[in-house]
């Protein structure tokens, strides 16, 4: 390669270079050569980055349709999984209380049968019996719909008082044994009759709440002579157990794990 003679020094050197290596003259053909090829390297990245993110934009349009195509399969999946679960709930997941209209007509007939069993011994008082009768039909087989009979409320008291007098047979032994578990019912029912929980149900009539009075006197004294509460802590206590319009059974749990050292046999 033919070298080229430096005008301000004199010295020899390249003539692709910018300037004179020995002087730092300035080579104007060598310098327009070094800034085209600058220019040239320039425009080469640009053109692989224009590439490249084109290259990125595929990619990531390819997998956002197979993730889309996934949302959708999946969609379309359980859309269908419901409609044929809808469709064959009847046939394999029927409810125990829904009957078929064969089965209703019977329920229909039972209840005309049996209800006046029921009338007679309420209208006689004979509450014993009616509770027998009742616990009895309660637990028969396909069950029965109670809550049609026109005193079900007083009934429903009679055997959640039943249940309570029942646990006091055992209470004894419950509180020997520091059982929470099993306090937590006797207290969750004395306080029931103690607040009077019965007091709203509008099916109840004026003879009803007599007697259920006299099953809540129990109940008082249940709360005052065995769990210990007074009058004062049972008024404060109510506002905390009734917090979401009703007695919670949770409540009473907590109760009684706090208070279970007061009571007494």
């Amino acid at each position: 390669m033919s070298e080229i003679k430096c005008p301000n020094c004199g010295a020899m050197f390249d003539p692709h270079e910018p300037k004179c290596p020995y002087c730092d003259y300035i080579n104007p053909a060598g310098a327009q050569e070094k800034y085209m090829n600058a220019l040239e390297e320039k425009r080469l990245r640009l053109d692989n980055v224009d590439e490249e993110a084109a290259d990125l934009y595929h990619t990531e349009m390819k997998k956002k349709g197979r993730r889309l195509a996934l949302t959708i399969g999946i969609t379309v999946a359980v859309i269908i999984l419901g409609i044929v679960f809808f469709a064959l709930k009847d046939r394999f997941f029927k409810p125990s209380y829904e009957r078929s209209p064969e089965d209703e007509i019977k329920e229909i007939a039972w209840q005309r049968e049996n209800f006046p069993k029921l009338d007679e011994l309420y209208e006689a008082g004979e509450y014993d019996k009616l509770l027998d009768l009742y616990q009895q039909f309660s637990s028969e087989t396909p069950y029965h719909d109670l809550w049609n009979w026109s005193h079900f409320s007083f009934a429903d008291c009679l055997v959640r008082f039943s249940i309570f007098t029942e646990s006091m047979e055992s209470y004894p032994r419950y509180v020997r044994e520091h059982n929470a578990s099993a306090l937590s019912s006797v207290v969750y029912s004395a306080f029931r009759f103690y607040y009077r929980d019965y007091d709203s149900d509008t099916k109840l009539s004026e003879s009803d709440l007599a007697f259920l009075e006299g099953l809540s006197a129990y109940a008082e004294d249940i709360v005052r002579s065995r769990l210990h509460f007074s009058d004062d802590e049972m008024a404060e206590l109510r506002t905390e157990l009734y917090a979401k319009g009703y007695m919670e059974f949770s409540a009473c749990e907590e109760l009684t794990k706090k208070y279970i050292d007061r009571f007494t046999e």
